[in-house]
């Protein structure tokens, strides 16, 4: 069986909206990392929310 993808929806601000799509078994600084590639945008100034709460804290 192969790994479990996710989709995960970046809002606009900096970076404009875009959708990534990455395994499950990213953990959040993967993803930051992910982004910082595509964008430029920094790890350090992302935030990543699920529902009402911050995931993966400030890096």
């Amino acid at each position: 069986m192969g790994d479990r993808w996710v989709r995960v929806t970046v809002l606009p601000g900096c970076v404009g909206c875009r959708t990534v799509a990455v395994p499950a078994s990213w953990t959040a600084r993967d993803l930051k990392e992910r982004i910082f590639t595509e964008t430029g945008f920094p790890v350090s100034e992302q935030r990543l929310w699920r529902g009402d709460r911050e995931v993966g804290g400030r890096h």
